[in-house]
């Protein structure tokens, strides 16, 4: 599970095949980032079935991870889940796999009530699951839910902290203003209980369009 990805740092990392995805992500027909550069070849490998394992074995993996370990579940896909139900039963699989480590993702189901809880169910018990929101204007009714909340913001974004109409503070994430920095080294997004939201200024070959 140790990545080579340059933005991740060399951290346990995982991919989730494409099927993983809600419908209702509107990145899913364009604009995600991982359908471009390296990462595309390695997630249709694994969503096409040459790569990776099945859920018990990958369940196994996280729980050889070195305990207080910081990892990141997802540099592509998403949590388990059919069209935008996430699997509470899977996700509480492997927020027990997780017992002991530092793990976190971002997650674009619906707020639904039913993905809300199984979402909260996730942080309360030591998993970091960001809620993703696909522009700035949509961070303060997320907010609302009490999860960690994370953003795209339009390309050509500057400044370190933002500020929402209803006054949430978004930091924009250190690697994309270019500093020398990688999850491994950051560690914000595993952070559940925050008062701000994390940005993320569009990247990947429809950066042009996403964030506005």
């Amino acid at each position: 599970m140790n990545s080579g990805n340059k933005k991740t740092g060399t951290m346990p990392v995982s991919t989730s095949h494409a099927g993983t995805c809600p419908t209702s992500c509107p990145f899913k027909v364009k604009g995600c980032y991982a359908k471009s550069g390296p990462l595309a070849y390695h997630w249709r490998k694994v969503t096409e079935g040459e790569r990776g394992t099945d859920w018990k074995g990958f369940l196994a993996q996280v729980r050889k991870i070195p305990k207080g370990t910081l990892w990141r579940m997802n540099q592509a896909g998403d949590l388990p889940g059919e069209n935008d139900v996430l699997n509470r039963e899977r996700i509480r699989e492997l927020t027990k796999a997780n017992k002991g480590l530092n793990g976190f993702t971002y997650t674009h189901y619906p707020l639904t009530a039913h993905n809300v809880e199984a979402i909260r169910e996730a942080n309360d018990n030591g998993l970091t699951v960001n809620v993703s929101t696909n522009r700035i204007q949509e961070v303060d009714k997320a907010m609302e839910t009490g999860l960690p909340v994370v953003t795209v913001l339009p390309l050509g974004t500057v400044g370190r902290v933002l500020e929402t109409e209803g006054g949430t503070k978004v930091l924009v994430c250190p690697a994309s203003l270019g500093r020398d920095v990688t999850c491994q080294t950051c560690g914000l997004c595993q952070k559940r209980n925050r008062p701000y939201a994390i940005g993320f200024i569009a990247h990947g070959s429809s950066k042009k369009n996403l964030g506005n």
